[in-house]
């Protein structure tokens, strides 16, 4: 009998077509079918849950360099090493690659990307998509210029913006760079506070129509185009 390795340490977590629900990023997921989370949550979102819910969800454009820049994966993965990486949590490996630029983009980028929007800002799309209440996406896309301007808008640099905590990410090797945009985070913070007191949001709602998207540091209303994981996850 073939022996069939998992692809990452402990549960393997892929269903029957191999896709892995959360491609590697952790093993503490939550899990549906009990009291707690009965059924998937777009399902129950589907059904009207959280409908009297005013929700802001958003991402960050740039998500997953903060885990393949400083290790430099992104700058020297190999096409092949890509492939195999990526090919542990989707069936489809060398598609999702191609429809992120792989060919006019070095694989390594081309993955990240792509990752960003399988892990990230696509479940978040969609998940604003179902939901039947007053609904604000956000795209926090403020680049920090740590790792050589390479760290961009990844994964958590939002936050201490959104909490007006610069000083706790700023310096020499911050990670928010040395001297990040004050004015910034008083903006972001402060439409944290309003949403929070009474509601209000600077920017129209989002539906499947009228995609609008907010980017938090252009301060810029745009409406997003379906990106190219819609066709890429199920």
């Amino acid at each position: 009998m073939e022996k069939v390795s998992k692809p990452f340490p402990g549960i393997d977590l892929r269903d029957a077509e191999g896709h892995e629900p959360v491609f590697g990023i952790s093993r503490f997921i939550p899990v549906f079918g009990d009291d707690v989370l009965p059924e998937k949550p777009l399902d129950a979102l589907k059904e009207g849950a959280g409908k009297d819910v005013d929700l802001l969800i958003g991402t960050n454009a740039e998500e997953m360099n903060l885990y393949f820049v400083p290790t430099k994966v992104r700058a020297k993965i190999p096409g092949f090493l890509a492939k195999w990486l990526l090919g542990k949590s989707h069936p489809l490996p060398k598609q999702v690659l191609r429809a992120y630029g792989l060919g006019d983009k070095k694989a390594g980028h081309a993955m990240t990307e792509a990752m960003s929007d399988l892990v990230f800002r696509w479940p978040a799309r969609r998940f604003a998509e179902e939901h039947q209440g007053r609904t604000h996406v956000y795209e926090f896309d403020w680049r920090s210029p740590a790792c050589g301007g390479e760290l961009g808008a990844c994964h958590a640099i939002e936050l201490p913006f959104v909490f007006k905590t610069l000083e706790t990410a700023r310096g020499p090797r911050g990670f928010a760079g040395k001297d990040p945009p004050q004015a910034m985070a008083d903006r972001i913070h402060q439409i944290w506070v309003d949403f929070a007191t009474d509601g209000s949001l600077p920017w129209p709602e989002f539906d499947v129509q009228n995609r609008n998207v907010h980017l938090l540091g252009t301060d810029e209303t745009i409406q997003e185009p379906v990106m190219p994981a819609a066709a890429l996850l199920r």
